[in-house]
């Protein structure tokens, strides 16, 4: 479920992520991702395919693991939040442009999937400098990341029986997520005003 965290109201915003925070065990493993990010991009593009599925792996692996650490250790951080956020947003944009420019990804679901990511990421930054709201991952968007690094499998090893129907439940979890974001955020911030 969406749950919007905010700090005192005095704050600035760029205090309200707790900067001070980021060399925290888990999130050095969202920062490792982040390092990883380009590896997982290059060897797509060249279509260094078991590389790619092993970084893509790793990096899946690794996302789960900082949340996992952060809620058991109860060491939640705002920036540990936003960047896990944003790196799973730049991901996705990377990843369905590499798969739509090589791979002949459907532009349809590409557009849909494009639009709601980079609406995410200006609604999430409009939402943190005016009213210091960091979000955190809800189930339906958990749901749309594992669909698109199924679709993303099976796109890239060419499993024809699974790709239509994955297209399709990665644009409805991404689309339903996106809807459930934005009546969240529309909530907070009426409760906010």
């Amino acid at each position: 479920m969406t749950n919007l965290r905010t700090e005192t109201r005095g704050s600035s915003w760029v205090e309200t992520l707790e900067l001070d925070r980021i060399f925290e065990a888990q999130n050095l493993i969202t920062l490792f991702r982040l390092v990883l990010l380009p590896f997982v991009l290059i060897s797509l593009w060249h279509l260094k395919i078991r590389q790619f599925l092993g970084l893509l792996t790793l990096a899946g692996i690794s996302d789960v693991l900082d949340g996992y650490i952060a809620r058991k250790t109860g060491r939640v951080t705002r920036i540990g939040q936003l960047l896990d956020h944003l790196l799973d947003k730049i991901l996705v944009i990377s990843i369905i442009f590499i798969l739509y420019f090589k791979w002949n990804f459907p532009f349809w679901a590409f557009g849909i999937i494009v639009l709601r990511e980079a609406g995410a990421i200006l609604i999430g930054w409009l939402l943190l400098k005016r009213y210091k709201l960091v979000a955190k991952s809800n189930v339906l968007g958990k749901l749309a990341g594992v669909s698109f690094f199924l679709l993303t499998f099976a796109y890239i090893l060419n499993l024809r029986p699974y790709v239509e129907p994955l297209i399709y439940s990665t644009v409805f979890f991404f689309v339903m997520s996106g809807l459930y974001y934005a009546f969240s955020y529309e909530r907070k911030v009426k409760n906010e005003t």
